[in-house]
């Protein structure tokens, strides 16, 4: 059998979110998601917007309520996860189109639902970076109609998505296992002469023909100077003899991400280069070793930065070593100096380690999907960590 999140598993979030919103004195969560981002939202309800946005409202009491846009009724609702399903004219399509007949709710009614028309004193917004303004605003002058409302950038459901559950743990490690037979795909065709983009092609080709539901991320294939940055994208940009390659793919599987980087090199290398990823993987060992229950969050990113600085190369280094991973390929929270938690069974993160040599022009990532476990660290994605040299 496939792994899947179950509806009941759905359910326990929203009543886990409940319990929280009354330690914390929270009337109302507004989970919010759009179709590049769809953690927020997707994570009580399964529902992934296509053009439109989406979002997941509930109070302290109650069932949630699904709100989306004029033209996502029908699929939202045969999910059957939550079964009050509303459209708001807020997550219509950006070329705002006007809708004949049909009867779209508005904020206040939905709220005064959910509150018994009580006025709401605190309300939370999870995807409060991702809210366009207009929503918010509309959002807002709503609220606005009971009096003072305190509108506050919610911290709930980031805090339940650290702790995977065994659902979640082999969701995840069902997308690691097509992006590392992807890795080893693109390892086995890629040549000089062919595009970034055609690389990226292959790459997305496999992933789906392994059972993905789609990117993880925007996949990028770069190569050649003038890669000094850390996030890009595919170019038009032929791949030649002697060029550096940085490879990173990621598949998506029920909603999670999965994500893996090697630098690979195109013929004969420099120097430099093979000195780069060494150092790379030396600081890859270190912080892995740090990675087990128990072990202090800031231990690691000390560890990786120590390590760095023995081999010459933390001033290239850009932030601290793991970012947590699940519903989106980079999410809370960021392993890094100054982190102040305790490492726990069940969390997963992704281990990013990206140094940039602006005198060469070049960058590269070393990445793979870690998950902590009562013992050793498990590698999820389990990549050979070699010198990639590819004819």
């Amino acid at each position: 059998m496939k792994p899947h999140i179950p509806v009941e598993e759905f359910h326990n979030r929203v009543s886990k979110a409940q319990a929280m919103m009354k330690q914390q004195n929270i009337d109302i969560l507004f989970a919010y998601g759009n179709e590049t981002e769809p953690q927020y939202q997707k994570y009580f309800s399964n529902f992934w917007p296509a053009f439109e946005t989406a979002a997941v409202i509930f109070a302290q009491e109650g069932a949630p309520l699904l709100l989306v846009g004029p033209e996502s009724q029908k699929r939202a609702s045969e999910l059957q996860i939550i079964e009050d399903v509303r459209s708001i004219a807020a997550f219509r399509e950006s070329s705002s189109p006007e809708y004949n007949g049909i009867h779209l709710d508005s904020f206040y009614e939905i709220i005064n639902q959910l509150t018994g028309g009580s006025r709401p004193e605190h309300v939370a917004i999870a995807g409060s970076r991702l809210l366009p303004f207009d929503i918010y605003k509309e959002l807002k002058e709503n609220l606005e109609k009971y009096g003072e409302v305190q509108i506050h950038a919610d911290t709930i459901v980031d805090t339940l998505r650290t702790y995977k559950s065994k659902n979640e743990i082999a969701c995840i490690q069902r997308a690691c296992n097509i992006t590392a037979k992807t890795m080893y795909y693109l390892l086995d065709n890629i040549r000089p002469g062919m595009t970034e983009l055609q690389v990226k092609g292959l790459a997305l080709g496999k992933m789906f023909e392994l059972g993905a539901e789609g990117e993880a991320f925007p996949i990028w294939v770069l190569s050649g100077r003038g890669i000094d940055y850390a996030i890009g994208r595919a170019r038009q940009k032929t791949i030649q003899p002697g060029e550096l390659v940085q490879l990173q793919i990621g598949a998506r599987y029920e909603g999670y991400a999965s994500t893996i980087a090697r630098p690979i090199i195109i013929g004969q290398p420099e120097q430099w280069m093979k000195d780069s990823i060494n150092a790379l993987y030396d600081g890859y060992n270190a912080v892995l070793s740090k990675l087990s229950a128990e072990d202090h969050a800031e231990a690691a990113a000390i560890h990786f930065s120590h390590t760095m600085k023995r081999n010459g190369y933390y001033n290239q280094t850009l932030y601290g070593p793991c970012h947590g991973l699940g519903t989106v390929e980079c999410e809370a929270p960021w392993i890094e100096e100054g982190s102040d938690f305790l490492l726990s069974k069940g969390m997963i993160f992704g281990m990013d380690l990206y140094i940039e040599n602006h005198k060469k022009q070049y960058g590269m990532r070393v990445e793979d999907t870690i998950c902590i476990t009562e013992e050793e660290p498990l590698n999820m994605t389990n990549f050979p960590r070699e010198l990639y040299i590819l004819s």
